[in-house]
């Protein structure tokens, strides 16, 4: 056949640990940008969008939605086949009602053939971080409850130990949940608001709710601790 290229894709953004390839040839899926975002959406619902109100109002409900084609296609083929409005559909992805998410399998059945939602891929991977590491749940009810963006990890490791906070951070990257910023002295992960909220709702099914005690014991010697050593008023408010 003659000389060629492999293209491999996968979701674990830990492969750029991987002594098999090297950096240079690993190429990221970033999230997309507004515009992006707003362009693919208008194409699936062939809209030009020219009006500056209509405008507006896109692009603030897809900033509700996780910034990613497989999120931004299914809004958009849904609300394009149902006629849904904006802030209905956001109730829809926010809350567990079988019929919408059987409904948007269909829609995605008959366009795509490809029926697997941003819910289900991210319960599948939860329920496969949980299997794999018993003690990773503390620290999922955790980040389902706290700002979703800019959280500590010193935060977690008080909650539960530096081991099981590395285990955990390594665990949601290769599901990519989190994003990590390694360039941030502070130490900083984030989640998308909509991933957190899928999160919340599976953790709050699945996870004993008397661990609260000890999230909450943990937290406030966390921020005592903090306040003691920080005079950093930035880092005060967000304590």
């Amino acid at each position: 056949w003659g000389p060629g290229k492999v293209i491999i894709t996968t979701t674990n953004s830990n492969i750029i640990n991987n002594n098999y390839f090297a950096k240079e040839n690993i190429i990221y899926v970033l999230q997309l940008d507004d515009q992006d975002s707003l362009k693919l959406f208008n194409m699936i619902l062939d809209k030009n969008n020219t009006n500056a109100a209509n405008q507006n109002e896109t692009i603030l409900f897809l900033k509700n939605i996780p910034p990613f084609p497989l999120d931004i296609s299914q809004a958009a083929y849904y609300i394009k086949n149902t006629g849904t409005k904006y802030a209905k559909y956001l109730q829809y992805i926010t809350s567990e009602d079988k019929n919408f998410t059987n409904a948007q399998k269909s829609i995605l059945a008959a366009i795509t053939n490809y029926t697997k939602t941003r819910g289900y891929i991210i319960e599948l991977s939860l329920k496969t971080i949980i299997d794999s590491h018993k003690d990773l749940d503390k620290l999922l009810l955790l980040s389902s409850i706290l700002n979703a963006v800019n959280i500590p990890k010193d935060l977690f490791i008080a909650c539960h130990g530096d081991i099981a906070t590395y285990n955990f951070i390594n665990e949601m990257q290769k599901f990519s949940l989190i994003t990590e910023n390694n360039n941030n002295q502070d130490n900083l992960i984030s989640i998308h608001p909509a991933i957190q909220s899928i999160i919340f709702h599976y953790a709050h099914k699945r996870i004993p709710t008397e661990y609260y005690d000890n999230i909450i014991f943990a937290l406030e010697s966390y921020m005592e601790n903090e306040l003691v050593l920080n005079n950093d008023p930035k880092k005060i408010q967000a304590l």
